[in-house]
């Protein structure tokens, strides 16, 4: 009852701001398949970059609109987050709610000014980077064992008590949503229960309404990153922050008419490339070697790149626990000390510089 009357709230907060938005008309949108329009909305999003990300939304709508709305969904928890608490909640109640998005204006008119308000917004990817911390930092290898044999009552100890670490509270949380439903790499596999999760916070730990609005979160964008926010809703309703401008090495350079940010390890072209400069440049080459065993090497490469790439953000919010959990995120490389994951990215910065992708790596 209360998630339908907040969720109505919602929908005519986002009519009243979308009112006097003209969306542009679809048009065929020349992407080469759905996994550069994927990650060219997201990463077009992160960047402030309007058309690029239309351009994307314009794709996967006439692909498939379903599959937009759930990534307009996921890019709220991940990249807006409390930067946008509002918008984040908004664009989650209208993916649920197609008979009224085509009943007050039309679903590609709400698509639209989601994707360009996403783009505008102050962004925060404090969960995303809680939740990397939680899976790989080797500080907390003992808490991703160790609690995995708590009971429900424990870990709910450890998520409401203020004074335990952020780190030690998220991994608590993700065993109580369940590992085995909302992803695990890193954390044993685990049954959970994400309603009495929520049900059972601690009222002086976040608002009722922001905890039924994240539930529906965890529903509709099926990761966990949504149960998150609630352990630290109360650091960020303090208000001790600011924003500022464009996290450094924001690139608009183009191949083929497509921006160079799209390529990462998770497109094909991306990841032939990461390989390529991982066999010819011979720092980064050798540094691989010396750190891990072959089977790991793609995945740190990957994880490397995305951390001095692919996450960069326009307008990032200016926090403790944000910057705490970014700091934390850059240093963690799958089983590397931060020293190691960070001599990494400096090196594969040079190799980036040095062998620069081209179009014949397309």
């Amino acid at each position: 009852m209360l998630e339908t009357i907040f969720t109505n709230f919602l929908l005519e907060q986002l009519n009243d701001q979308a009112s006097g938005f003209k969306a542009s008309r679809r048009k065929y949108s020349d992407l080469p398949d759905k996994w550069i329009a994927l990650s060219l909305l997201q990463k077009a999003i992160r960047r402030g970059d309007e058309g690029q990300a239309l351009r994307a939304a314009s794709y996967l709508y006439q692909m498939d609109y379903r599959v937009l709305w759930r990534r307009l969904v996921v890019i709220g928890w991940e990249d807006i987050g409390v930067g946008n608490p509002d918008l984040c909640f908004m664009a989650t109640a209208a993916a649920g709610s197609k008979r009224w998005r085509e009943a007050n204006g039309g679903d590609w008119h709400f698509a639209a000014y989601l994707t360009i308000a996403m783009a505008q917004s102050i962004k925060d990817r404090s969960t995303d980077d809680l939740m990397m911390v939680a899976q790989h930092d080797p500080r907390y290898k003992n808490e991703r064992e160790s609690y995995y044999d708590l009971q429900f009552g424990s870990l709910l100890s450890i998520v409401n008590d203020t004074d335990i670490n952020l780190p030690h509270k998220i991994i608590a949380a993700w065993y109580m949503a369940g590992t085995q439903s909302y992803g695990f790499e890193g954390l044993r596999r685990r049954q959970g229960d994400a309603e009495r999760y929520f049900q059972c916070l601690d009222d002086k730990l976040c608002f009722e309404h922001v905890c039924a609005l994240c539930r529906i979160g965890v529903s509709r964008s099926r990761t966990v990153l949504p149960a998150f926010i609630p352990i630290f809703w109360r650091d960020y309703a303090s208000g001790n922050y600011i924003t500022f401008g464009a996290d450094g090495g924001i690139s608009k350079h183009e191949l083929r008419g497509i921006p160079r940010y799209v390529f990462d390890g998770f497109t094909r072209a991306g990841k032939r490339y990461l390989k390529k400069i991982a066999r010819e440049h011979q720092p980064l080459k050798q540094f691989l070697e010396e750190a891990a065993p072959t089977p790991e090497r793609d995945a740190i490469v990957r994880e490397m790149y995305f951390r001095i790439e692919s996450s960069l953000c326009d307008k990032r919010l200016d926090w403790s626990v944000g910057n705490e959990a970014r700091l934390r995120a850059d240093e963690v490389g799958f089983g590397l000390t931060p020293k190691a994951f960070n001599a990494g990215k400096v090196i594969l910065r040079q190799a980036l510089t040095e062998l620069p992708m081209t179009e014949a790596d397309l």
